[in-house]
This record gives structure tokens, sequence and C-alpha cells, in this order.
């Protein structure tokens, strides 16, 4: 059946015809005359439309399709819906509604999409909300800039609700996800990192302190990271001169009263460790697992002068060659060393006392990395010694004040004094030599880590596998300051720091809980390749025939599977706006 058109006496006329086949012969019947076409045109339109509605279709014209700009709306989908399932959406309305005339769950959701998916400033997400579609949030494009001026007052006081319930929510949190993931609390990851401000900074906590950042002349925070199978379940703020050390007390009492994890194993790295704080989880009845100094460390001196055997290999951390990637060979020994059961246990410091246990590790391929770094920056020094001592024989130093001051900064770049010694003997005399002493312990130390613990049940390989889960935090923190932008800070109230940290962190949550689910769906993907292929699922708001909608581009199979391992089905392709 078609539409067919008969030229008749210079008019156009419309019939719909079928074809047949009848005695052998192909021929066509008329099923119905529908007039002259420029006389019926209106009439043509309404018969149409009549027809798609008794099978319940709708059809438009190209002239009656308004479609505006789209929005990224695929990792919003996704987030939201992972945002509502930890419990955040219900336990900010419960919070917010006690007293807070401004702040809304809906502002503090906002602030965590944005992270996950291009950060902003509280300025910058009005130009990101743009571009977005987020369901329930009325969103004016032109503001004011009075306008502009209430609504980040509205995100400002956000954040100060959020501070204010900020320990409640966290431990609500906690349990929530424990009971979602069935988290076994047995297990305990936490390290530190810092992150700086541009300005002073709150008073408070805004300190001069050693910078992971590079950022020696910015002032700065501490934040440490708790972290258990993989999920960041808290976080603590500490002033930017706090030494790692002097953090542990503070959250091992936080873990006992706030989370109740009286029984568990605190994983930590060097930074931390001390006879006090090694006595003071003992004494909590925690067991642990530390590395210790590799430096200016008795029992790490001691460790490195045992040799390791092929008996000492573990299989499961090592990597083998292949012909596409010939640097990938690695060999992962691991011995115990030391501890009260030890020949000569009393000279074993940390490690002498009854049931601590000392490991020793070593990865060849970071041996030979560090080895060839090694070499790099002592050639480096080098050159730059020679070049003073040049200067000082051509006579453009010659007091021992100018000399000396040159060659400390020389030797505090690039690690120089574990390389190098010098000498300033009288008025313009100048000389160094290699430290073979310290180079020689530096090339001992190549690869090597040792390990400290107290729990007596863990196989040495146990112990490693358990430590080197610490490295996911370490990814945390660059999640948290390359992807989800913690850094730089310009807040300058205390409260307000807080809380910026607590969104990253949310969202930081928000990842790891995707991670996993696609994980879990075997779907080979990282949670930012999965929320960048997300973004190619846009909304497009359309106006069709006076009527406003809400059309969601096609989805590819790769998002199909992605929304599929969250739980999510595909979204509807039309959605009509109601009382638009």
């Amino acid at each position: 059946m078609f539409i067919r058109t008969v030229e008749t006496k210079g008019e156009t006329y419309v019939r719909i015809v079928e074809n047949l086949y009848i005695n052998g012969k192909h021929t066509q019947r008329t099923i119905a005359n529908l007039g002259n076409l420029k006389l019926q045109k209106e009439n043509l339109i309404k018969i149409i439309y009549g027809l798609k509605k008794l099978v319940h279709e709708q059809l438009y014209s190209p002239d009656e399709i308004d479609p505006e700009a789209g929005l990224e709306y695929g990792s919003i989908y996704v987030a939201e819906k992972l945002w509502e399932e930890v419990g955040l959406k219900n336990m900010l309305e419960k919070y917010f509604s006690k007293g807070a005339k401004t702040a809304k769950e809906i502002y503090a959701k906002v602030m965590v999409l944005n992270r996950l998916s291009e950060p902003k400033s509280k300025l910058g997400i009005f130009r990101w909300l743009e571009n977005v579609w987020i369901d329930g949030l009325e969103f004016k494009k032109e503001l004011t800039k009075e306008e502009s001026k209430k609504l980040v007052e509205i995100f400002y006081k956000t954040l100060d609700y959020i501070e204010k319930f900020k320990e409640k929510l966290e431990k609500e949190l906690y349990y929530n996800i424990r009971n979602l993931f069935s988290l076994k609390v047995d297990i305990v990851f936490y390290d530190l990192t810092s992150t700086y401000f541009e300005g002073e900074g709150p008073e408070e906590i805004a300190k001069l302190g050693k910078s992971r950042d590079s950022k020696s002349r910015n002032k700065q925070i501490i934040i440490g990271l708790i972290m258990c199978a993989g999920l960041p379940i808290g976080h603590h703020i500490f002033e930017g001169n706090r030494a790692d050390k002097k953090t542990v007390e503070e959250v091992v009492e936080d873990l006992r009263a706030r989370f109740e994890i009286n029984r568990c194993i605190f994983v930590g790295d060097r930074g931390i460790v001390s006879k006090k704080v090694i006595e003071f989880l003992e004494d909590k009845e925690y067991e642990y697992i530390v590395a210790l100094r590799r430096r200016r460390s008795l029992e790490t001196a001691k460790a490195i002068e045992i040799e390791l055997t092929e008996a000492d290999r573990i299989a499961e951390f090592s990597k083998e060659a292949t012909i596409t990637n010939p640097d990938k060979e690695e060999n992962f020994y691991a011995k115990e060393v030391g501890g009260a059961d030890a020949v000569g246990a009393d000279e074993w410091g940390l490690a002498s006392k009854e049931g601590r246990r000392l490991i020793l590790c070593l990865n060849s391929k970071r041996a030979k990395e560090e080895a060839i770094k090694r070499a790099e920056k002592i050639a480096k020094v080098k050159e730059e010694l020679e070049e003073l001592a040049e200067s000082v024989k051509n006579g453009n130093r010659v007091t021992e004040k100018p000399i000396t001051e040159r060659a400390t900064r020389i030797l505090s770049h690039h690690n120089g004094s574990r390389y190098f010694r010098y000498r300033v003997s009288g008025k313009g005399k100048f000389s160094f030599e290699e430290n073979e002493e310290k180079l020689e312990y530096e090339k001992k130390l190549d690869g090597k880590f040792v390990l400290l613990t107290n729990n007596k049940l863990f196989p040495v390989k146990e112990i490693v596998k358990t430590y080197k889960e610490l490295s996911e935090i370490e990814m945390a923190f660059k999640e948290l300051k390359d992807f989800l932008r913690i850094r730089p800070i310009y807040h300058y109230r205390e409260k307000r720091v807080r809380s910026h940290v607590v969104i990253c962190v949310w969202a930081y949550l928000l990842e790891k809980i995707l991670e996993q689910k696609l994980k879990g769906a075997q779907l080979d993907i990282s949670a930012r390749e999965a929320l960048k292929s997300l973004g190619k699922i846009r909304m497009i708001p359309t106006k069709l025939a006076g009527k406003q909608f809400l059309y969601t581009t096609k989805l590819d199979w790769k998002n199909s599977k992605i929304l599929k391992a969250v739980g999510l089905s595909d979204p509807p392709r039309l959605i009509e706006v109601k009382n638009h």
C-alpha cells in the first residue's frame, strides 16, 4: 500500500493505492481518493495525524521540532543513582531539615557531581550547570550579578551545614556502605597527604609545613584518609605543620569511638612510625603492618645486610618480560629477617620486643630504576660541584661563607648530600669527593623496604600483600588532586575548607563504588573512562508542536553495559515535560 499522485488537467490528486497480483498479472487498485492536493492540504494533514493517533504514534513536521543544545546527562544519571544508593540523599535531607533555611540536598549533590564531571569553583559551577541536565534543579542560565551572588551564598551555606554535621554524616555513611557492600572491617588502611592554599587560608589550620606538592611557600593542610576494602570510610584534616606520626592516636581513637572498630589490622606507611605510635597501637590491641624508614633506621640498616635468595621469591608478585614489553620483567622477594626470636634479638630495635616481626622486601625492577635515577642525580650534582670548584679556582668566590652557602645549596638538590661531601680549607680553597660510606648504603637500599608487624598468623606473603594494598590510598590522593581537583583551595573560612574536602571525598567514594560495580560486571574499564564514555549520552530539551519534551540520544553498546553494571536501565528516549 502506498500514496500515489495523479496529474489531471494541471491539478494534482492524491490516492491510496495497493499492488495486486491477479491471474498471473500485476495490477493496482485505488483504495481511496483523498482529493485535490492543493485544496485538501490541511485536511490531508489532519487525516495523517488521525491515522497515527489510532496506532498510538506521534508525527511532527520538521517545522514543529525546535531542539536546544544537548546537555550532559549520562554521567549525571549514573552518579545520581550512586548518590541515592549510598544514602546521601536521605541523610542530607534529614540533617538539613534541622534548621537549614537555604541549604539543600540538591546543592550538595551538584557540588559532588561537578567534581566527577568537570571540577569547578563555586562560581564556575554556574557555567558548568549551563551544559548539564540535573533533574529537579531549576536553574536560570542568564543570571544577573545579584542573582549569582545569592546562588553562591546558597552553596556556601550548604557547605556550612555539611561541616556542622560532618561527623554524624560520615558515621552514618560508613554504616550504610558497610551494610550495602558487606564490608569486613578487619583491615584498615591509613595514609596522609597535603594540599595547599592560594592565599593565606584559615589561620586555625593553614600552616607552613612539609609539602607533598612542592609548594613549600604555600600554607597547607594535612589530610588523613582512612580506607577499607578499597572504599574511603573517613578522613581527618590536620594543621599543615602537624607531623605525620602525631596524627595516628587521634585517628585510632576515632575508629574505636565513632566507628566502633575495636579490632583490626592497621596498615600505614613509614611516615607514621615511631616507638610511641607502635606502643600506642599495641596498647589499644590493634594489630599493625607498617613500613619503616629507609634511612636513619636501625632496623632497616640491619635488615638490608641480609641476603635474599631465589627461595625468597614470591611468584604471585613477580612479572615476566614479554616480546611486546621487554621491560616488564620484575621479581619480588620477601623474607622474615628479625624479631624477638632472631639471633641477637636485642639488637633489632623496634623488632626486639616479643610478638613483633620484621620483613625484608625487594622489588628487582624498582632496584634497577632507583640505580638509574641515582646515577642521573650524581651526574647532575657532580657537574654543579665542578662548576663551583672552577669558580673558586678562578677567584670568583674567595671567602668561606659564600663558598659554603653555594655548596650547601647544590647538595640540597637531588639529594646530593647522600653522595658527596666537600671541604672548604682556608681562603679560596674548595674540594669535594664521593661519600663512599653513604653511597654504599644507598646501593644496598635499591628496591628494598622493611615491614614491621605484630600479626602472628599471616605468612610473609600475606603480610606483603596487605601492605601493597596501601598503594590504593596513594592512588586515592592522586585522584583527589589530579582528577577531582581538591587543590588548590581558595576558601578562607575553616569550616568551608573542611566541607570542600568532604565534597571531594564523597565524589571519590562514588567513583570507587562505580569502579567496583564495573569490575563486578567484568567490564575492563576504569571508573574515569566510564564517566567519560557516559558523557556522550546527552539530554536534548525539545519543543514539539507546542509541547516541551526531553530527548535522550541513542546509547551505544558500551554505555548500555555500564548502565546495566550500575543497575540502571537505558533512560527513556522521549519524556514529555508537564506543567512547563
